[in-house]
């Protein structure tokens, strides 16, 4: 995944969302938005956008997270349908509103990465640092062990 500019569009993709309806996204995202959003296939996105009155939406949603479980999404539903790790926006949609959601559920979903390789990477400091005292403290047991021997 290449390293994305500030002037870089956030890369969405949607769910349960007709073709008409998508080409009202890009239209917007391309004239309100300013190109701060751009449209895309699912395995190039950042964001998802799912449609939650869409007649099959439950069951969408349900793939959608067991194939993308950490991908940051924006639910759009006329009622808040309370999806844990989703951002809501409600309808009808005020584009200038969506085009937040994104942005800020794209920084979320960022950070939580960042957090998670910060993370991973202390986890593996922490084990190395541990090896190093451990590894010292038995070379120092050794030696003492050694010179008490002889």
């Amino acid at each position: 995944m290449r390293k994305k500019t500030v002037t870089d569009p956030v890369q969405v993709s949607t769910i349960g969302l007709d073709e008409r309806s998508q080409e009202v996204l890009r239209v917007a995202f391309s004239s309100v938005g300013k190109g701060a959003c751009l449209l895309t296939d699912e395995a190039s996105a950042d964001v998802t956008i799912c449609n939650m009155d869409s007649s099959n939406a439950k069951k969408l949603w349900h793939q959608h997270r067991a194939h993308l479980p950490q991908r940051p999404t924006v639910v759009i539903s006329i009622k808040d349908p309370n999806l844990e790790n989703a951002f809501y926006v409600a309808k009808p949609i005020k584009i200038g509103l969506l085009i937040e959601a994104i942005k800020q559920c794209h920084q979320a979903g960022t950070e939580a990465q960042q957090k998670g390789v910060k993370q991973v990477q202390t986890q593996t400091q922490t084990r190395h640092a541990s090896t190093q005292a451990t590894t010292k403290q038995a070379a120092k047991q050794d030696s003492t062990s050694t010179s008490t021997s002889t």
